[in-house]
C-alpha cells in the first residue's frame, strides 16, 4: 500500500519520506488491542500477505521478506527475495507470491512473481513489466490484477507464472489499490475515488460505476461493501449492491492517516499510519464504530487479518502483529433507578451498595442481574460519595458527616453501627484489617481504628497538601488519588504516624485510584487512565497511559481488564495485560454521567448519576466443550452418554426406521437429535423446546449438517448422487440449492477455511480423493487408500476442519493443512465404525472407534484411550455436546482447577467466577478463586474470595489458610496467624498451614514458635524444601548455626536450584568463619541467578564481615 497521486514518480518520491520523517518524529496517543509479536524487517514495511503459516511482506527497500509466524508471539525469519526496485504490494496464492514492484531495476518491473514452494528458499518465477509504478496486486483465479498508478488496472494471466502474459487492462488516473470480488475489480484510484471495472471478461475489462472519494488509497471488498480508504479522512464505506450505482453506506473518521484495510466477519482493520490499528465494528456498516486500536511504534500502512490476529505493515517497526481477540463488548443487563444521585458501588454477594449522595446507602439485590431489586436503604445526615464493604459493614464516606460505619448483616434492615467526624469532606474510603483509611478531601488522608464499630478512633493523619477524593490500601501502604496533586504514596506500617513514601504528578486531577500486583490505576479526569509502577513506593514511574475520551472519574482492576467511570462517555474498558501499552477492549455508553465502577464476575456494575445502577454483562470468551457418543436404534431410541454424570442418557425421539442427524440446532452449545426419513426427503428435528419439521430436496439422498450461514447454529441438508445439494436456509425457510462435485460420491462437509460457515466437498472412494470447496477456491486433496471410509475433524486445532480417511485395518490418514501430506495414525481394532469427535474439549478433533457387536466405543485423547459401554448391539454411532456443561457450575470449576494446575491463572478466575455465578454458594470455586488470586498478587480480592467461602464454610481450613496468606502478603501478620491458627485448629495436619505459620512467625521475629511450626510441618510433610529454609531461617536466627546448616542441606537436597539456600547456607558458614565454604556456597547461589541488589534483604541477629541472612520472598513460598 503507498501514497499515489497523478504527479511525476520523482515528485511522489520525496512527497513520500517528507510525510514519513514528520511521521517518525510524531507521537501517537491512541492504544487498542494487544501486542502478540513483532519481527523487525531492517527495512520499511509497506504490504503484508498471510498464507498458512506465513506472513510475506512487502517491504520497500528490502523486497520480499518472509516471516513464520505459527507461533505469533514469536515470529521468525524464514527467508527473502532481493528484487532492484522497491516493493509496495503483494498477494500470494499457491505456492506462488506476486508483488508490485516499482523502478527498473530488474529484468521484470511492474509484477514479479516468486516461487515460494520452499519459504525458506524463494526464487524467481517470472514477471511482467507494467510500464508504470506498479503498487498493488490481487489475484483471482488464473488472473493478477494490478494497480498500475497513471496506467489504471492491467489483468495478466499467470497460468503459467514463468511466462505471464497481458489479457486486458484499463486506463484511470492513480490507481494505487485493488481488490476482486466476483466479476468486478474494485480500484482505489486516488482523488478519483472509487472505480468499479467489470471484469467479466478479462479481454475487456469496462466501466460499471464509480463512487467520489477525495483520495482513495485503499480498499476491501466483502459481502456487499466496498471499505475504502480515505487518507485523513478515515474510512469511507460505500453499498456496491448495484455497482453501476454504488452509494454511501457510512463512514468513520478515524484519527490518522488511513493507507491500508482488511475486513474480516464484522470487523474493518485500517492501518492509520501513525495512529496505528484502528479497528472498527461494521456490523452496521451505516454506521461503524470504534472496537478497538493500537498504537504501533512506526507508522502503519498495510494490514491483513487472519483468525485472532492482525498482521499490520509498520514502516521502520517491520511486522507487528496484534491480537485483536481481546475486545470486548457489554451490554445492558438492567438499570435500577435510585431516585437519587448514584456516586460509588460496592458489590458483595448477592447485594449492590450504593452511594446514592442524598439518598444515602441503597442496598440492592443483584442476584438475578436481570432484574435487581430493592432491598433496603439507610440515610445518613450528609451526603453519600464512597461506599466500602467489609465483613457486616458498609463504611460511607458521607462528606461533611465523616465516616459512617452500618450494620447491613440483615440487608433489608441496615442499621448504625457507629460514626466518626473526619473534620473534612470525606469523599472515599477503604478498609484494611482493623483500620478505615479515608481520603477526607481538604483534610486529606484520615486513619480511624475500626475494631470496634459501634466507637471508631481517630489513630492518625497525614496531610498531604491537595485534596483527597480516594484511597487505595495495599499492604503497608495507602495510595491516594489527590486531585491536581497526582497519587500520593502513604507509608502507613505505623497508622498512628503515617509518612511520606512517594509522590507521582499525574498532570491531571486524580480522583480514583485503584492498585493491583506493583501498579497503580489512577483515574485522572480529563487525563484519562494513568497508570504508575510502584514497585518501589519511593520512586513511582510512569507505566503508561490512556485518554479516555470523557472525563475519567473511577476505576477497578478486574483480570487483564481496567474498567474506567468515563463521565458521559460512560464506561471504558482496557486491556492492561501490558501496563505500559493499556489498549482500548470495548466500552458502553451508559447514556448517563458514570462516576464509580465495581466488577464482580461476569458483570459490571456502575453508579451513573444520572440512571441509579446500570448493570452491564461482558461476554464470556468463546469455549470449547467435550463432544461425547452415543448410539441410534432404528426403533426411535438414543442412548447419549452423559459426561458429567458418566451413564447412559436415554431418549426417545422418531419414528422406527429412519436415519440419525444430530446438530446444535438452536445454537445454544448443546447438541440436539434428529432423524431422516429418505423415502419422503424430510427432517424432523428435536430442540429444547420445539420439535420441526422440515421437507426438502429428494427422495433417496443423503442426509447432511452444518452451519451454511455462520450464525452458530447447524441446518440440516442433502446430497444427492448426481452432484446437487439441498442446503436450508434458516432465514429465508427455503432449501438453497447448490451444484458441486462430480455424480456417485460420497458427501463430505466442514468449515475448510475456518470463517465459521461450514462449506461442502465430496470424496471419491475409487481413486482416494476429496474436492472441497471455499467462498474463493476449490481444492483437490489425495489421501490414503482406495475403499476407505471419510472422516473430517480439526486434527490441529487451527478452527479450521481438515479431511481424512479411515481403514478397516486401524489406520487413520489426516491431512495436515500447514504441511499439506497426510499424518498416518494407528488407533483400534480392525473392522470398527469411525466415530470422531473433540472428546476433551481441547479445540482439537481425536479420533475413535465403534463396536457395533459389543456397543462399545474406545476414543484417544491426550490422557490416552477410554472405552464407553453405551446402548444396544447394532445400533448407529452419533456424536455431540449431549448434556450442557456450559451450565453446570461443577464442570467450569473443574475447568478452573485444570487452568490453576497449569498455572493459566487469569483463565481460571474467568473460569470459576462461571462457577460461582451458576451456584453461588460453591465454596471449592470461591476458595480456588481465592488461591489463584493470591498467586497473582490480587490480595485484598483474595480476602474477599476467602470471607465468601467461610461464609459459606466456616470449617474450610483451606479457606482460612488462603486467607492467612493473603494476609500475611500484605504484612497483617497478627491476622494472618490467627487465620493459621483457625485452619490448624480445623486440621492439625494441615502441613502447608503450619509451614506458612512458621513465615510469618519468622517475619515476626518469633523464631522459638517458628521453629515448633516447623517440626510440626516436616513430621506432616518431610519432603518440601520450603518449610526446610525455614527452619534453617529460625535456627541461624538463634544462633543455632549447625543446626541451621543441617536445615539448608535438607532445602537444597529437595530444591538443588534454590539459590536463596545456598545464599542463607553461606551466610551461616560465615558466621561460624568456615569462609571457603561459605564462598562456594556465594558462587553456586550467583550461577544459580541470585543477586542481593535483585532482591532485597532482611538482617537478622548473625553477624558476619558483609553478609546478611536474607529472607525468603513469598512469591516462591508455593514452589
Amino acid at each position: 500500500m503507498n501514497i499515489r497521486s497523478n504527479q511525476s514518480m520523482a515528485n511522489k518520491y520525496i512527497n513520500y519520506f517528507v510525510v514519513l520523517f514528520l511521521i517518525m518524529i510524531t507521537a501517537g496517543v491512541c492504544s487498542a488491542a494487544v501486542l502478540e509479536g513483532n519481527y523487525d524487517t531492517d527495512g520499511f514495511s509497506l504490504d503484508v500477505a498471510v498464507a498458512g503459516n506465513y506472513a510475506y511482506i512487502a517491504d520497500y527497500d528490502n523486497s520480499l521478506v518472509i516471516v513464520d509466524i505459527s507461533n505469533p508471539s514469536s515470529p521468525e525469519f524464514v527467508g527473502s527475495y532481493y528484487t532492484e526496485g522497491y516493493l509496495f504490494g503483494v498477494a500470494v496464492s499457491g505456492n506462488y507470491a506476486y508483488v508490485a514492484e516499482t523502478d527498473m531495476g530488474d529484468s521484470y518491473s511492474g509484477l514479479v512473481i516468486v516461487n515460494v514452494t520452499d519459504p525458506s528458499a524463494p526464487t524467481l518465477a517470472g514477471g511482467y513489466d507494467t510500464d508504470a509504478n506498479a503498487s498493488d496486486v490481487v489475484v483471482s483465479g488464473n488472473y493478477a490484477y494490478v494497480a498500475n498508478d497513471n496506467k489504471g488496472l492491467l489483468i495478466i494471466d499467470i497460468t503459467d507464472p514463468s511466462a505471464p502474459t497481458l489479457v486486458g487492462s484499463y486506463e484511470t488516473v492513480a490507481a494505487n489499490n485493488v481488490a476482486v470480488s466476483d466479476n468486478y475489480a474494485y480500484l482505489a484510484d486516488g482523488h478519483s475515488g472509487l472505480m468499479i471495472l467489470d471484469v467479466s471478461d478479462p479481454v475487456a475489462p469496462t466501466l460499471a460505476g464509480s463512487y467520489y472519494i477525495s483520495s482513495a488509497l485503499g480498499v476491501a471488498v466483502s459481502d456487499n461493501y466496498a471499505y475504502v480508504t480515505n487518507g485523513a479522512d478515515g474510512l469511507v464505506i460505500v453499498d456496491v449492491t448495484d455497482p453501476s450505482v454504488p452509494t454511501l453506506a457510512g463512514s468513520y473518521d478515524t484519527a490518522g492517516n488511513s493507507f491500508g484495510v482488511a475486513v474480516s466477519d464484522n470487523y474493518a482493520y485500517v492501518a492509520d499510519q501513525e495512529n496505528g490499528l484502528v479497528i472498527l465494528d461494521v456490523t452496521d456498516p451505516s454506521a461503524p464504530t470504534l472496537a478497538g486500536s493500537y498504537d504501533t511504534a512506526g507508522n502503519s500502512f498495510g494490514v491483513a487479518a487472519s483468525e485472532n490476529y492482525a498482521y499490520v505493515a509498520d514502516g521502520y517497526s517491520g511486522l507487528v502483529i496484534v491480537n485483536v481477540n481481546a475486545s470486548v463488548a457489554p451490554a445492558l443487563e438492567s438499570i435500577f433507578d435510585t431516585d437519587g444521585f448514584s456516586l460509588d458501588v460496592a458489590i458483595s454477594g448477592n447485594y449492590a451498595y450504593i452511594a446514592d449522595y442524598n439518598n444515602s446507602l441503597v442496598i440492592v439485590d443483584i442476584s438475578n442481574s436481570s432484574s435487581p431489586e430493592f432491598v433496603g436503604n439507610f440515610y445518613t445526615e450528609g451526603y453519600s460519595y464512597g461506599v466500602t464493604i467489609s465483613g457486616n459493614y458498609a463504611y460511607i464516606a458521607d462528606d461533611y458527616n465523616g465516616l459512617v460505619i452500618v450494620n447491613v448483616t440483615d440487608p433489608s434492615a441496615p442499621a448504625l453501627a457507629g460514626w466518626y467526624d473526619t473534620e473534612g469532606y470525606a469523599s472515599g474510603v477503604a478498609i484494611s484489617g482493623n483500620y478505615a483509611y479515608i481520603a477526607d478531601f481538604n483534610n486529606s488522608l484520615v486513619i480511624v481504628d475500626i475494631s470496634n464499630s459501634s466507637s471508631p478512633v481517630f489513630v492518625g493523619n497525614y496531610y498531604t497538601g491537595g485534596y483527597s477524593y480516594d484511597v487505595a490500601v495495599s499492604g503497608n501502604y495507602a495510595y491516594v488519588a489527590d486531585e491536581y496533586n497526582g497519587l500520593v504514596i502513604v507509608d502507613i506500617t505505623d497508622p498512628s504516624a503515617p509518612a511520606l513514601a512517594g509522590w507521582y504528578d499525574t498532570e491531571g486531577n486524580a480522583t480514583d485510584v485503584a492498585v493491583s500486583g506493583n501498579y497503580a490505576y489512577v483515574a485522572d479526569d480529563d487525563n484519562g487512565l494513568v497508570i504508575v509502577d510502584v514497585t518501589d513506593p519511593s520512586a513511582p514511574e510512569l507505566a503508561g497511559s490512556y485518554d479516555t475520551e470523557g472525563y475519567a472519574l473511577g476505576v477497578t482492576i478486574s483480570g487483564n481488564y481496567a474498567y474506567v467511570a468515563d463521565e458521559y462517555n460512560g464506561l471504558v474498558i482496557m486491556n492492561v495485560t501490558d501496563p505500559s501499552a493499556p489498549a482500548l477492549a470495548g466500552s458502553y455508553d451508559t447514556e448517563g454521567y458514570s462516576w464509580s465502577v465495581a466488577v464482580s464476575g461476569n458483570y459490571v456494575y456502575v453508579a451513573d448519576q444520572e440512571n441509579g445502577l446500570v448493570i452491564l454483562s461482558m461476554p464470556y470468551e468463546k469455549d470449547t466443550i467435550s463432544d461425547s457418543v452415543g448410539i441410534y436404534n432404528t426403533d426411535g431410541t438414543w442412548a447419549l452418554w452423559n459426561t458429567t454424570a458418566n451413564v447412559v442418557d436415554i431418549l426417545t425421539f422418531g419414528p422406527a426406521g429412519m436415519q440419525p442427524v444430530v446438530g446444535d440446532w438452536d445454537g445454544d452449545g448443546i447438541t440436539e437429535v434428529g432423524v431422516y426419513n429418505a423415502t419422503n426427503n424430510s427432517f424432523l428435528i428435536h430442540t429444547d423446546d420445539r420439535t420441526a419439521l422440515i421437507e426438502i430436496g429428494w427422495p433417496g439422498t443423503t442426509p447432511v449438517v452444518g452451519d451454511w450461514d455462520g450464525d452458530g447454529a447447524d441446518a440440516v441438508g442433502v446430497y444427492n448422487t448426481n452432484g446437487t445439494w439441498a442446503l436450508w436456509n434458516t432465514t429465508t425457510y427455503v432449501a438453497d440449492n447448490v451444484t458441486f462435485g462430480p455424480a456417485d460420491m460420497q458427501p463430505v462437509v466442514g468449515d475448510w477455511d475456518g470463517d465459521g460457515i461450514t462449506e461442502v466437498g465430496v470424496y471419491n472412494a475409487t481413486n482416494n480423493s476429496f474436492l472441497i470447496h471455499t467462498d474463493d477456491r476449490t481444492a483437490l486433496i489425495e489421501i490414503g487408500w482406495p475403499g476407505t471410509t471419510p472422516v473430517v475433524g480439526d486434527w490441529d486445532g487451527d478452527g479450521a476442519d481438515a479431511v481424512g480417511v479411515y481403514n478397516t485395518n486401524g489406520t487413520w490418514a489426516l491431512w495436515n493443512t500447514t504441511a499439506n501430506a497426510e499424518d498416518i495414525l494407528t488407533f483400534g481394532p480392525a473392522d470398527m465404525q469411525p466415530v470422531v469427535g473433540d472428546w476433551n474439549g481441547d479445540g482439537i478433533t481425536e479420533v475413535g472407534v465403534y463396536n457395533a457387536t459389543g456397543n462399545s466405543f474406545l476414543i484417544q485423547t491426550v490422557y490416552g484411550t477410554e472405552i464407553i459401554n453405551v446402548g444396544q448391539e447394532g445400533g448407529i454411532p452419533v456424536v455431540g455436546h449431549w448434556n450442557d456443561q456450559l451450565k453446570n457450575a461443577e464442570y467450569w470449576y473443574d475447568k478452573g482447577y485444570d487452568l490453576l494446575l497449569a498455572e493459566r491463572y487469569e483463565e481460571a478466575i474467568q473460569a470459576f467466577n462461571r462457577s460461582i455465578e451458576l451456584d453461588p454458594r460453591y465454596v471449592y470455586a470461591w476458595a480456588d478463586k481465592a488461591y489463584v488470586l493470591n498467586e497473582l498478587g490480587r490480595y485484598e480480592e483474595a480476602i474477599q474470595a476467602c470471607d465468601e467461602a467461610i461464609k459459606l464454610d466456616p470449617n474450610s481450613p483451606y479457606a482460612w489458610a488462603e486467607k492467612g496468606y493473603a494476609l500475611d502478603a500484605l504484612g497483617r501478620y497478627e491476622e494472618a496467624i490467627q487465620a493459621y491458627d483457625k485452619a490448624i485448629e480445623l486440621d492439625p495436619n494441615y502441613a502447608f498451614a503450619w509451614a506458612d505459620k512458621a513465615y510469618v512467625l519468622n517475619e515476626l521475629g518469633r523464631y522459638e514458635e517458628a521453629l515448633y511450626a516447623c517440626d510440626k510441618a516436616i513430621e506432616l510433610d518431610p519432603d518440601h524444601a520450603y518449610v526446610w529454609f525455614e527452619k534453617g531461617y529460625a535456627l541461624g536466627a538463634l544462633g543455632r548455626y549447625e543446626e541451621a546448616i543441617q536445615a539448608y542441606d535438607k532445602c537444597i537436597e529437595l530444591d538443588p536450584l534454590n539459590a536463596l539456600a545456598w545464599y542463607n547456607k553461606g551466610v551461616v558458614l560465615e558466621a561460624l568463619g568456615r569462609y571457603d565454604e561459605a564462598q562456594v556456597c556465594y558462587d553456586k547461589a550467583e550461577e544459580l541467578g541470585f543477586y542481593i541488589e535483585d532482591v532485597g534483604y532482611y538482617t537478622s541477629n548473625i553477624e558476619g564481615p558483609e553478609h546478611h541472612v536474607l529472607k525468603i520472598l513469598n512469591s516462591s513460598r508455593r514452589s
